[in-house]
């Protein structure tokens, strides 16, 4: 009933909120794993690479990339895999979320965040599955990760100069 009703508001509206939530993931992600393993679990020293470099890899590159990969690739193939199975988005949305939290293998709270991000990820592409244009789940998804990557670099150099 909510997510139907989430669907009939305008797309601008869905795309806020989708990065809202996202954004407050990512921060509760982040607090929880800073708590049991320290401030600088997600510190991936950044600030010490040029900004622009950081910015074109983090918020263009890894977020079109990861999409197309971890999202698209990823769930359209194992759709077809476990077609007509009683829990096939289920699987796909967790396949999509292992491989991209093991894809960041920074350290092993890095990966255990990225994975749950990735599951959020992965149930947004599923989420829109259903519309009519095939690249519409994806672009959803991109514009949701590019979003928040922009927030986490703008947020890590702009810390850096206090």
């Amino acid at each position: 009933m909510i997510l139907n009703n989430f669907k009939k508001l305008s797309l601008v509206i869905q795309i806020i909120v989708l990065c809202l939530l996202t954004l407050f993931i990512s921060e509760t992600i982040s607090i929880i794993f800073e708590y049991f393993y320290g401030e600088e679990v997600f510190d991936r020293n950044i600030k010490e690479l040029p900004f622009l470099l950081v910015f074109f890899k983090s918020v263009i590159i890894a977020p079109l990339f990861e999409t197309f990969v971890n999202q698209f690739a990823i769930i359209e193939l194992s759709r077809k895999l476990f077609h007509g199975k009683k829990y096939m988005n289920l699987f796909s949305i967790t396949i999509s979320a292992l491989i991209f939290g093991g894809l960041h293998f920074f350290n092993i709270a890095y990966i255990l965040g990225m994975t749950c991000l990735g599951f959020w990820w992965a149930s947004i592409y599923v989420f829109y599955k259903d519309h009519k244009n095939i690249f519409f789940p994806f672009l959803i998804v991109f514009l949701n990760h590019l979003i928040n990557n922009l927030v986490a670099v703008i947020t890590q150099y702009n810390f850096q100069n206090i």
